[in-house]
């Protein structure tokens, strides 16, 4: 259970940094 809510984290994280790519895009334009 714990490894799995981990894992979540990791996900969520990187979800988090192509969020902030798409952010980044929308800026530039």
């Amino acid at each position: 259970r714990f490894a799995s809510v981990y894992m979540d984290f990791k996900d969520v994280q990187e979800f988090m940094s192509e969020l902030k790519n798409l952010l980044k895009d929308r800026v530039k334009k």
